[in-house]
């Protein structure tokens, strides 16, 4: 059976009504229930191996269910409600901290020991899902004790199919123009993958996919001819925090550091020098200069909004260049280094590169290209 077959089809809506073509806004995760802090619910992906058997059940603050008895329903007697939804939604998702990354892991197959939200990477989602049904406990027979361990458990379960594509991404991507280049790439996951430097991986539950372009799709015909679905099967999952008890909330940013691990985000740098360790070879081994000294290296850097700099002509291996002005770019922006060995007959091209986006987070405030061989050093300026 296929999405349409299962009545997408007939909604009567175009595709980009209801943002399936992932070129447009979507649809918004559950709407929180009223007299409930934020802080104390969440959705997210259903973890591997989740079935309705385990609401109620007490997990830990990585979202993992507690072994033996303890991991018994803290609802003894809560009964399950069920409601009937055939609802399709598409969302943008980020798991930009470590609450929402750790509810994550397990669905995105994320092994927390190689993997965080420390530091610039960040997760980002564009998940389609159709809801058939919705189980949610009755909490109101009263619960248990919770164990000591427990932090969590799962309130409410959606059951349908979904598909989505989950992308480690440097944080500084997430800027203006990102969500859209992920609703409506091109070329599917590798191509989005290569565009935008991130890493992405395709994954479905209850449906199996013959194209890792299917979640790109751009009409709801090619999403049908893409999907083949089964049984609906446990899709998202709504979590709460059990009352005093803590996960992975992240501490406060410190003030007065932005820029450096633990601080708030740079928003704007300006750098004042630049160090290059350039090859005693050129890229085809050959010599720079016909008595083997070293080139004759100048350099121009290029920046967003039409900014040029360019250094003194100096004849080294070690290139220093302390620039006369600062030069102040935006986090996120991108540069284009271009060095040339200037000799009196041709001046020969020594490199060419473009920069990945400027994180908001340098240690040692130095920006790093070309595998370290090129530093850039500043200072944070915004916030100052």
């Amino acid at each position: 059976m296929t999405w349409a077959s299962r009545g997408l089809g007939g909604l009567a809506l175009g595709v980009s009504a209801l943002g399936l073509a992932l070129g447009c806004g979507g649809g918004q995760p559950p709407a929180t229930p009223s007299g409930v802090p934020p802080s104390s619910l969440l959705v997210a992906s259903a973890p591997e191996g989740f079935s309705a058997h385990h609401l109620g059940a007490p997990y830990d603050a990585n979202f993992e269910l507690l072994p033996g008895k303890a991991g018994r329903t803290l609802f003894p007697k809560g009964a399950l409600r069920k409601s009937v939804q055939n609802r399709l939604t598409t969302e943008f998702v980020e798991a930009g901290d470590r609450e929402h990354f750790a509810a994550h892991a397990s669905a995105w197959h994320l092994a927390r020991a190689h993997a965080s939200v420390d530091g610039d990477s960040t997760y980002v989602s564009r998940r389609l899902v159709q809801v058939a049904d919705v189980l949610e406990l009755d909490e109101t027979s009263g619960a248990r004790g919770a164990p000591d361990d427990a932090v969590y458990y799962p309130s409410k379960v959606y059951l349908g199919w979904s598909y989505e594509v989950v992308c480690q991404v440097n944080k500084t991507a997430l800027g203006a123009g990102f969500e859209a280049h992920l609703l409506v790439a091109k070329g599917g996951v590798e191509a989005f993958s290569r565009e935008q430097e991130a890493r992405c991986q395709s994954l479905g539950l209850g449906v199996t996919f013959d194209s890792k372009k299917a979640v790109f799709a751009s009409t709801l015909d090619q999403v049908d001819a893409r999907f083949q679905t089964g049984s609906p099967v446990p899709v998202l999952v709504e979590w709460r925090r059990i009352p005093g008890r803590t996960g992975h909330e992240d501490p406060a940013p410190r003030s007065g550091c932005a820029g450096t691990s633990g601080c708030d985000r740079c928003e704007a740098w300006e750098f004042a020098q630049l160090s290059w360790t350039i090859p005693a070879r050129d890229q085809h081994g050959a010599m720079w200069d016909v008595d083997d000294s070293p080139p004759d290296v100048q350099v121009t850097l290029r920046g967003p909004g039409g900014i040029a700099v360019g250094s003194p002509e100096v004849q080294t291996y070690a290139f220093d260049w302390m620039f006369d002005q600062p030069l102040r770019l935006a986090t996120g922006a991108k540069i284009t280094l271009v060095a040339t060995d200037r000799d009196v007959a041709q001046h020969d091209p020594v490199a060419s590169l473009e920069s990945p986006p400027l994180p908001a987070f340098l240690s040692d405030s130095t920006w790093q290209l070309a595998g370290g061989q090129v530093a850039l050093r500043g200072r944070c300026v915004a916030p100052e």
